[in-house]
């Protein structure tokens, strides 16, 4: 009688994988398989034991023409190409045939839980021309003289699936170059990917997010033996372009508190910092106030120190933290080579980078840069003062009252002009101080 399922699923018959004569019914979540057991049994020595065994009675509708279903608890999809790897010779050849990467996966899988052994070395082989092991041949990959054969979408899921099922299948020696893949994708894209992130354990999670810090560290630390501060010229495979024939891109994940535009462009410099040597010479060389910060953030995020102290030094011509070098940037001896936009939000971003950075030698003179503008500029300035702390935002509105008692002429030499207003709440109307008038 038919096969009557208490979840009232649709079944499908997979027409190609079902032999009208054959004498086993196999059933993977919606799909049925009808199959020879006796070939079955002869490819898989884990079906081959269970056909000896003593079937226990089934009860009627489990059954198809009489025929026992038996529940495979594995992918419909994953059964479906290891039943036609096993039944019909041309669908899974050995390598380089050509073949794609979820009918690699799932035969590697399947094979090793069924106990194929031609299969699963062949799967093995398949997915070694997509993860090579060994250094001549990650070379070669690199290089692009050997390709992989195996089609498959360049997304996150990808290398996360590759992680678990090698690691499922005890086949670790392809585990490196599977992190490596990782490498190619941030760790907002890779809490982002759903199932197979998921599936992965906490140990293997934990090591796809430290990969790509220390890949990015590692980068940058090769990148300095080569080129270091005397700019040379960097060898074959380390330009922009080599990075990218090699793993395709590298996305950093920055600050959520920054727009989209402000993250994409620190992702930006931060990287040409390390692959153009040109980009962000050391003082007194001129810069962008953009470019410092974001440089500053991400080298401090991902621990490069030659970058980090060269944004640094940067920042420190704008922000002098002792009183020789302010007295002389305010007597105009000497200048600042980071060019800026003369606004809140400028001081503001300084406030909050230096912060997470810890330069917090810098702060007293942001702070002091800050009492250029009115607290309704502060109020009104968005995600720059949003993204303060409290006590951040309170200083802020502390410091310019403390600063009314300075004179204003000492202040506009360096900054410009001092806004003061009536009171905090918007109320009033701003009045800009020049010098005092004798």
């Amino acid at each position: 009688m038919p096969f009557q399922d208490n979840t009232a699923v649709a079944l499908e018959r997979v027409q190609d994988l079902w032999f009208p004569n054959a004498d086993l019914i196999l059933r993977a979540e919606n799909k049925l398989f009808r199959v020879y057991k006796h070939i079955l049994g002869a490819r898989s020595r884990v079906f081959h034991e269970m056909a000896s065994f003593p079937q226990p009675a089934t009860p009627e509708d489990d059954t198809v023409d009489g025929i026992p279903v038996v529940r495979l608890h594995d992918s419909g999809a994953e059964v479906e190409v290891f039943l036609r790897a096993i039944f019909d010779s041309s669908f899974f050849m050995p390598s380089p045939a050509a073949t794609d990467f979820s009918t690699g996966i799932g035969i590697m899988r399947l094979s090793h839980k069924y106990d194929v052994p031609y299969l699963f070395r062949r799967a093995i082989s398949h997915l070694e021309s997509m993860y090579p092991y060994t250094l001549p041949e990650m070379q070669d990959f690199c290089r692009g003289t050997t390709r992989s054969h195996i089609t498959f979408p360049f997304i996150v899921d990808t290398d996360l699936i590759a992680l678990r099922a090698v690691s499922e299948v005890g086949a670790l020696w392809m585990l490196p170059v599977a992190y490596y893949g990782v490498c190619e994708h941030s760790s907002k894209a890779l809490l982002e990917a759903g199932d197979p992130w998921n599936a992965l354990t906490t140990y293997e999670q934990q090591t796809c997010l430290k990969s790509q810090v220390e890949f990015i560290r590692a980068t940058a630390t090769t990148h300095e033996f080569f080129v270091g501060s005397s700019a040379r010229f960097l060898p074959s495979g380390l330009s922009p372009s080599g990075f990218k024939s090699t793993t395709g891109s590298l996305i950093l994940d920055v600050d959520d508190k920054l727009c989209s535009d402000c993250n994409v462009y620190a992702e930006k410099a931060f990287l040409r910092a390390i692959f153009d040597s040109s980009f962000f010479m050391p003082p007194p060389a001129a810069t962008d106030f953009s470019i410092v910060i974001g440089v500053m953030r991400l080298s401090h995020k991902y621990d490069v120190p030659y970058l980090f102290r060269r944004a640094i030094s940067h920042l420190e011509s704008m922000y002098p933290h002792t009183l020789p070098e302010m007295q002389d940037l305010c007597a105009g001896t000497t200048g600042c080579h980071v060019t800026f936009p003369f606004r809140v939000d400028t001081d503001l971003i300084t406030l909050r980078a230096v912060s997470e950075v810890g330069a917090l030698w810098i702060l007293p003179t942001a702070y002091y840069g800050v009492c250029a503008h009115s607290p309704k500029e502060f109020l009104e300035a968005g995600a720059p003062w949003s993204a303060l702390t409290t006590h951040e935002q309170q200083t802020c509105l502390k410091s310019q009252i403390e600063f009314r008692g300075l004179r204003p002429s000492g202040f506009k030499r360096t900054t410009g002009s001092l806004i003061l207003e009536n009171d905090f709440s918007g109320l009033g109307t701003p009045v800009s101080i020049g010098a005092p008038q004798h």
